[in-house]
Formats: structure tokens, C-alpha cells, sequence
């Protein structure tokens, strides 16, 4: 199989490429030129044996056999059992009578009330119905919280869809593609407008949410999960990057007054802290210009401030990604009784002390299927934080470093917030040079 980092073929069973050392991913199929993740036994697009050599004087059509056989053993199959249930079926459509009811009794449909069929109900919108479904486990909100509007209903999980290295069109809810680069599957946010922020504000500290207006926005793919810590691995690996933190020697380790020495992404709570094992936890310890180098070195860009929030509270105003119930440990990875801070919610245990793998919650996930997006780690957009309305055009969205004295606006809050502080209309500005163990990030392709 041809590698992506070195051209040279390797084996498909390889995980890292043997010339710079690089975690692979996925490889192009020989035969169809199809991405696919590494390890499959078959490519799914064509049925090419991916562990097959082509020197054992085997055709691409004869490795493609056992699909057509497969397939003729199901149409036999079906005609079969057409054969064996189509007649009794018939009789019963004709009002005859059950043969394996013990009495023979005659079966009749269940019509509306003066013998007409009942009416039909058109199916709902997909679009609407996803908005509005929460996802997994049973909820209850403590009496006076925000009230509860949104359905029990469970929306499919997306199917992940490799393609090609550039990005497909995004139309649809429940798409997805597998970014080549690093592996990481992205979701569709299908083009419409949305009403950023709150009607009103009716506590301390959401005043900055206030009157954010309707924003139109094109269509855009965004990271299901935060980037991983075995994600950024592989960016450092191929490019060598420092972090700020790794540069300075030292980064912020929440709860402490001054920077901590030896903290960085590879020891995210000081030096005797570790992330062996935690490669399917968010990166954290990223200033703003690490994330938006990540993004780019992947093919895309940091989110701007209204894309975030469209990817996590879709068009129906909800406060949670999952709708207006309060959060809990079910939902999200925040402050509980894993954490001795003041603010911790001693009655919810969600597991972890600092970060969850991304994904663990998937009863919390947003509208279009992003996870993690209220709680785990703060996410950094490419958006200055100033006063709503919000205008796209004022300059407020990035196209490179920010200026001197601007904040940059993050959102989504963390494992270390109080569980107020992780609605999808809450805004955060930090300095772009700002590095602590509770801030990661998530990419877009536009």
C-alpha cells in the first residue's frame, strides 16, 4: 500500500510509516484509488483484497469475486423464502383465514372509525427532527431549571464515509467524511441562517451573549471530536512544531497562580503529569497559534465564533447541545465530585478528575453530531471577541494572527468549570499566547 507520508508501499497492516515515523491512518486503494482506513482486510468500494500480493497472479476482477457470489447467494436466498411466505401472505391480504391460528380465525386491519382506513401522517423533517432529538440516556432537571422542551427521540449515529483527500459537498445532516490527513471524521453543518446568542439575559455574566442577531452561513465540515493528543502527535512528528509552552519552558496549570514550570501537551498538569495512555483524550496546554497551525497543517482552519456555535446548538436556541435540560453527569465531563474545588457539583460523578476520551458522553452530543462541544477542554476559534451584533464583515473573523491586545473568543468550557459555565452562547476571550491544561481546539474545512 502506497504511504502518505513517504510514497514508498508498505504493508497495509502497518500503523506507523517505517521512513519518518508517522502514525498512518489510511491508504489509498491500489485498485480503485479510494481513501480507506488502514488495517481493513478489503477495500469497501471495490472488494480489492488489501493483504493480497499482486505477484500471486490474481486479477483485480477474480479478488473481486466473493462479492458477486455473495450476492447471488441473497438474490437465492430471497427467492426462496418468496417462494415459501408470498401465497400465505396473499391470503391474508385477501381476508382469508390465518393457518396458524389455532381456530382458523379470519384476520381483518384495524380501520378509522367509520370503516375507512385511518389517515396518513407525513413523516417529519429530518432536519427539524435532528434539531430537536436528545440523545441517550434518561435525564431529570431539578424543579425551576430551564425548561425542558426537547424529545427523548435517539437520531442515528453518522455513518463514517472516506472519500477522497479534498472535502465533499456538505448538503446534509448525518454526513460525515474522514479527513485523510489525520483520520479525524467530520460532520456536516448544511448552509442556513441561525440566531446567535440569547433573546435576553437574565443572570450575572451572560450580558456579552446578548443580541447576537440571525447570521446566514455557507455550509461547513467540522471535527466531530477535539483534536487527540495521538492527532497532534503526528503533527509534531511531521513537522517538528514547538508549542509556546514547550518554547517557554512553562504554561498554566489551572488552579495555580503563576505559570508552572515543565507544563506542556506532553505534561499537561506539570512534569510528573503524563499523557501515556490518554491518546484518545483532547491535546490540551494549545495557545491559539498551535491550534490554528494544527488546522492548517490538516487542510483547514480554525471555526469562526458563529460556526462553532451553529455546530453546537444547531438553529432551535437551545442552551446545550443537547437541549435545555441542565446538565449532568451523563451528558458532559465538568466539574463533579472527581474534582476538590469549591464549585464542583459533589451529586454527579462523571468518571474523570481532568480530561475523558472524545466521544465518552455521546448522550451530550449537539444537533449535527459533534461531540464534547460543552464541557472536556475550551475550544479556540479565529474570532476576536467583540460586541454583538454580529458581524461577520467588521473584522472580527480572522484570515491571520491576531493583533496586538486582541482576545480571541473560546468556547464549550471544561473539565475544571462549574456546570453553569458550559451553555453553547457562553463566550470567552483569551489571549492568543494562552496555554493551560483545559484548552484544546476543533477544525473546519469551509
Amino acid at each position: 500500500m502506497k504511504c502518505p507520508h513517504c510514497g514508498q508501499e508498505h504493508s497495509n497492516e502497518a500503523r506507523f510509516c517505517p521512513v519518518t515515523g508517522n502514525q498512518i491512518v489510511a491508504y489509498e486503494c491500489p485498485n480503485c484509488g479510494q481513501v480507506i482506513m488502514a488495517g481493513v482486510a478489503f477495500c469497501s468500494y471495490c472488494g480489492f483484497s488489501l493483504f493480497e500480493s499482486p505477484s500471486e497472479g490474481t486479477t483485480p476482477a477474480l479478488r473481486r469475486t466473493w462479492p458477486a457470489l455473495l450476492g447471488i447467494g441473497l438474490v437465492v436466498a430471497l427467492a426462496a423464502a418468496m417462494l415459501i411466505f408470498l401465497p400465505p401472505l396473499l391470503r391474508l391480504l385477501a381476508g382469508g383465514t390465518n393457518p396458524n391460528s389455532p381456530n382458523g380465525q379470519r384476520l381483518s386491519f384495524v380501520t378509522g372509525s367509520q370503516g375507512t382506513p385511518p389517515a396518513i401522517q407525513s413523516s417529519p423533517d429530518p432536519l427539524s427532527l435532528t434539531l430537536t432529538a436528545l440523545a441517550g440516556l434518561p435525564r431529570a432537571s431539578p424543579t425551576g431549571a430551564v425548561p425542558t422542551t426537547s424529545p427523548t427521540l435517539t437520531p442515528e449515529p453518522a455513518t463514517p464515509v472516506p472519500t477522497s483527500a479534498s472535502a465533499p459537498a456538505c448538503t446534509a445532516i448525518a454526513q460525515s467524511w474522514l479527513r485523510f490527513k489525520d483520520g479525524m471524521q467530520m460532520v456536516c453543518v448544511p448552509a442556513g441562517p441561525f440566531t446567535i446568542g440569547m433573546k435576553s439575559c437574565g443572570f450575572v455574566g451572560c450580558e456579552k451573549e446578548v443580541n447576537g442577531g440571525r447570521v446566514d452561513l455557507a455550509a461547513f465540515w467540522i471535527d466531530q471530536t477535539l483534536v487527540t493528543n495521538a492527532m497532534f502527535a503526528a503533527f509534531v512528528s511531521d513537522t517538528g512544531y514547538l508549542t509556546g509552552a514547550e518554547k517557554t519552558g512553562a504554561s498554566e496549570v489551572v488552579g495555580n497562580i503563576t505559570p508552572f514550570a515543565g507544563a506542556d501537551w506532553r505534561h499537561p498538569h506539570g512534569p510528573a503529569s503524563s499523557i501515556d495512555g490518554l491518546g484518545d483524550h483532547p491535546v490540551v496546554q494549545m495557545n491559539w497559534y498551535a491550534a490554528n497551525a494544527y488546522c492548517r497543517w490538516a487542510g483547514g482552519l480554525l471555526p469562526t465564533e458563529a460556526q462553532w456555535e451553529k455546530a453546537a446548538r444547531g438553529t432551535d436556541r437551545r442552551l446545550f447541545p443537547w437541549g435545555n435540560d441542565l446538565p449532568n453527569d451523563r451528558l458532559l465531563n465538568a466539574a463533579d465530585s472527581n474534582l476538590p474545588v469549591a464549585w464542583a457539583r459533589p451529586d454527579q460523578n462523571d468518571g474523570y478528575r481532568y480530561t475523558s476520551p472524545v466521544g465518552a458522553f455521546p448522550a451530550g452530543n449537539s444537533p449535527y453530531g459533534a461531540t464534547d462541544m460543552a464541557g472536556n477542554a475550551w475550544e479556540w476559534t479565529r474570532s476576536v471577541l467583540r460586541d454583538y451584533p454580529y458581524k461577520p464583515d467588521d473584522g472580527r473573523e480572522l484570515t491571520g494572527d491576531p493583533a496586538a491586545g486582541d482576545k480571541v473568543v473560546m468556547r464549550g468550557g471544561s473539565w475544571y468549570d462549574d456546570y453553569g459555565s458550559v451553555r453553547s452562547t457562553l463566550r470567552y476571550g483569551g489571549k492568543p499566547n494562552l496555554s493551560h491544561d483545559a484548552t484544546g481546539f476543533r477544525c473546519v474545512h469551509p
